[in-house]
């Protein structure tokens, strides 16, 4: 296509979720000769993989390889491991070339006209007490939104609590899913630990269980999402999109095909090679607690800094990249801290502030180091740099309460989703997750 030599551009390739690969194209000169550019600007990946069926699709018919061909002068050292057959049905594919019209017709399944899968999903359920659903992950766990106000309507805690709330709603219902990449659940993120605090029940009870899926487990040979299997109304659901779309995302996305449940055989080799996955706790249920506010709801801050009443720390840590923004931010910090006063037992020795560095923030800085002088606090401010060259990524709100500051370990971590000044505005709805290790 470029009128080089083979030798000029070279790849790579590692394995993705359920074994799919991701090949690299690089230019083999020291610094680029621009070929990758100019196959892309001149041409298009289609039209390359295209290229490449036709050269796979063997004039001589051979069975695996020969110098009609794959095998040259360059890798006649691998010419009895080259096997053309395995990638050309795989580009085929990626293609849609050469696909049968229904992809499940040996399962008997009809497509289904639908612009949502999520409604068709959870109307099975009400008929159903047992459901096996399969996914490259449960989630994508994301750096908390700058713009976020709360995690009350994000779309994988919504349908995590719509499945907890089936399960627990009738007697010996069951959910398995089964993930190529295991859940991880982790004390650094808020919508982590809300997904955590809704689904830990019925992993306890034992109505929930995770599976880990083998790396050769073809997902898209199989169903999306299987009802009371092995048992007479057995539904499967079928989805193209099962590849690369997480659980909680969409449960069941288009296009869909349905179909009975699968016979004994199909059912035993579906489930061929799965591992039972123990979730790791990211905290003990006990230590942690999670209050959602709506737009216009009270806040009941002695309640939900109650750990505070009568206690002194020597450290309060303030992570918030909007904490000094503007005077409105600053005054709802100050406002934050007298609320807090009336509840511990004296100021802390220290506060220390990770916010963003706008440039113009000493003013403030001087104002709040004013404020607190007279509680015998010291104000330490570090400025986080989130543009040009030495940029760093941050966006997570949280406090830290640390009664030692020689044990970090023992110590209360808040996480605010909307941050400080939109936890005291009624206007916004907020999320408030108390960690406590202490």
């Amino acid at each position: 296509m470029l009128n080089i030599e083979p030798r000029e551009v070279a790849a790579t390739v590692r394995t993705r979720l359920f074994g799919y690969p991701e090949v690299i194209l690089y230019d083999t000169v020291a610094g680029g000769a621009g070929y990758c550019r100019m196959l892309v600007d001149r041409h298009s990946m289609r039209d390359l993989l295209r290229k490449a069926v036709e050269s796979l699709d063997c004039q001589a018919g051979c069975t695996h390889a020969c110098r009609t061909c794959l095998q040259d002068y360059d890798n006649q050292l691998v010419w009895e491991k080259l096997d053309r057959q395995p990638v050309l049905a795989w580009l085929k594919r990626v293609l849609m070339m050469d696909q049968a019209p229904n992809p499940y017709a040996r399962f008997n399944a009809s497509p289904v006209d639908a612009d949502e899968g999520t409604p068709l999903l959870f109307q099975e359920l009400d008929r159903s007490n047992h459901v096996v659903v399969v996914a490259p992950t449960l989630c994508t766990i994301r750096q908390q939104d700058p713009g976020a106000e709360g995690f009350l309507s994000t779309a994988p805690l919504v349908l995590a609590r719509r499945l907890a709330a089936w399960l627990a709603s009738g007697s010996g219902r069951r959910a398995e899913l089964a993930l190529a990449q295991s859940p991880n659940f982790t004390l650094e993120n808020s919508e982590s630990l809300a997904l955590w605090h809704e689904l830990y029940p019925r992993l306890a009870d034992g109505s929930l269980k995770f599976w880990t899926l083998p790396r050769s487990f073809d997902a898209k040979g199989w169903p999306r999402a299987l009802t009371n299997p092995g048992k007479v109304g057995s539904v499967a659901w079928f989805s193209t999109g099962t590849v690369n779309t997480p659980l909680l995302e969409k449960p069941l996305p288009i296009p869909l095909w349905r179909s009975p449940g699968l016979l004994a055989d199909d059912l035993t080799a579906f489930r061929s090679g799965w591992k039972e996955f123990v979730v790791v706790p990211p905290v003990k249920p006990a230590d942690l607690s999670l209050r959602e506010y709506r737009a216009g709801q009270t806040r009941d801050l002695p309640n939900d800094f109650a750990f505070c009443r009568a206690q002194g720390f020597a450290i309060v840590r303030i992570e918030d990249p909007y904490a000094l923004d503007n005077d409105w931010q600053f005054r709802a910090l100050l406002s934050f801290l007298e609320q807090l006063a009336k509840l511990w037992q004296k100021w802390p020795a220290k506060i220390e502030i990770k916010t963003r560095d706008t440039g113009e923030q000493n003013s403030i800085i001087g104002e709040l180091q004013r404020a607190v002088k007279p509680h015998g606090t010291v104000v330490d401010v570090r400025r986080v740099p989130t543009k040009g060259p030495n940029r760093v990524d941050f966006h997570d709100r949280r406090i830290i309460f640390q009664p030692d500051e020689k044990n970090a370990r023992r110590r209360v971590t808040v996480l605010l989703t909307g941050g400080i000044d939109r936890y005291l505005d009624h206007k916004f709805e907020c999320g408030v997750i108390t960690h406590r290790s202490l």
